[in-house]
């Protein structure tokens, strides 16, 4: 039953908020359950999903563990409706995953899509698509990657007039952090 899964993931979701319950659901085996809810088609459930795996990724353990299914995720968040819940809480998760530079190279190839996003959605996929490329900036390997995207124009998108100021003040984190590197 949809709703069911519905309510049991958000269940999860919210445990998952505290430290003691995300070692506890991976030791119990909850996190193959738990992603696996992202191939439902039911936009509803893959977004619960979707939300507890972005409570659990706070946890580095989980992240290993987790990782494998970035891939997944970015596909559904480029198949999802723009500005839609999955995209959202699918971005959330991503910027989690990417905190570190364990991850981020498993991404190299959504840097396009990404731009794409940050050109095309609302506000809070702005945001969140900030908050990810500030995270690759970070990786020496990453601005490599982005700087490549520059010359199709797409980095120059960060800088569009209708972003929100919270989109702003990351944009002019992530440019401050560029400047800072040495020229490649």
């Amino acid at each position: 039953d949809p709703f069911i899964q519905q309510v049991a993931l958000l269940t999860l979701s919210n445990n998952a908020n505290y430290s003691c319950n995300q070692e506890t659901i991976r030791k119990l085996g909850g996190l193959p359950i738990i992603a696996n809810m992202i191939n439902k088609t039911d936009p509803h459930i893959k977004e619960k999903a979707l939300m507890a795996m972005n409570n659990l990724s706070e946890n580095y353990e989980n992240q290993g563990r987790l990782q494998v299914y970035m891939n997944k995720v970015m596909d559904d968040i480029m198949a999802s409706n723009l500005n839609s819940a999955v995209q959202v809480v699918g971005l959330k998760f991503l910027t989690n995953m990417t905190i570190t530079n364990d991850y981020q190279h498993l991404l190299v190839n959504s840097i396009a899509n990404f731009f794409r996003l940050l050109s095309q959605g609302g506000g809070k996929i702005k945001v969140e698509i900030l908050k990810i490329l500030s995270n690759f900036a970070e990786n020496p390997d990453m601005l490599k990657k982005l700087h490549k995207e520059r010359g199709a124009s797409a980095w120059q998108r960060v800088f569009f007039p209708s972003l929100c100021a919270e989109s702003r003040a990351q944009s002019l984190n992530l440019t401050l952090c560029q400047s800072t590197r040495t020229p490649l």
